[in-house]
């Protein structure tokens, strides 16, 4: 409870609830990493339900019906636009500064990592615009090499100012402290991306449209 203008209230935030969705078991990414390594022509030919083959059912509690589950939802999407969200959920995380997205209990591998009629439903970002980094974030981006280029120059594009104000409208001095921290995350990937571009060229690196 807090108090506002005298009267006690129940703060809370107001949210879309997806009602239908499948646990993407995330944290098992030796089934989804070599979607980073195969050519583009490959991905997109290849249906992202096929993944589904794979032994990484055999080491989930639940890993038939999470298959069963992601079936359905996968539809008739390709491994290159599954490579594409899953690449921008990882950047979207390392630059709120997520750390939640992967559990490290087994039982709980996807909970945080939902998808729904072939999209990713990013949820529970309680943890993201922290005041300092936490590593695993980075950890998890590090992990891959091939980005989208729409997402990329989007990202460069951001205003500094402008981008305050939209996050944090008359931001208080912690906010700011916090809003400061993403900014450098933001730095940090722009830096990550460009060393990649010079080390293994532009088309392989901004490798999604």
């Amino acid at each position: 409870l807090v108090k506002v203008d005298g009267v006690d209230r129940v703060v809370g935030t107001q949210k879309a609830w997806v009602q239908e969705y499948a646990f993407f078991p995330i944290e098992m990414e030796n089934w989804w990493k070599p979607l980073f390594d195969a050519s583009k022509e490959t991905l997109q030919q290849a249906k992202a339900a096929k993944l589904l083959e794979a032994q990484w059912l055999q080491k989930h509690p639940n890993g038939t019906k999470i298959a069963n589950d992601l079936k359905m939802h996968l539809g008739a999407l390709t491994q290159y636009e599954l490579a594409l969200q899953l690449s921008n959920l990882l950047v979207f995380d390392f630059l709120v500064n997520n750390w939640d997205r992967y559990s490290e209990k087994k039982e709980f591998w996807g909970v945080n990592c939902q998808f729904s009629h072939g999209r990713f439903m990013s949820i529970d970002n309680g943890a993201s615009f922290p005041q300092t980094p936490n590593p695993r974030p980075e950890r998890h981006m590090h992990a891959i090499r091939r980005f989208s280029r729409l997402t990329y120059e989007a990202i460069g594009a951001l205003d500094h100012d402008r981008t305050l104000e939209r996050l944090y409208p008359d931001a208080t001095q912690q906010e700011k402290k916090r809003f400061e921290t993403f900014w450098q995350q933001r730095e940090r990937y722009l830096d990550y991306v460009k060393g990649l571009i010079a080390e293994y060229g532009e088309s392989e690196t901004l490798f999604f449209d």
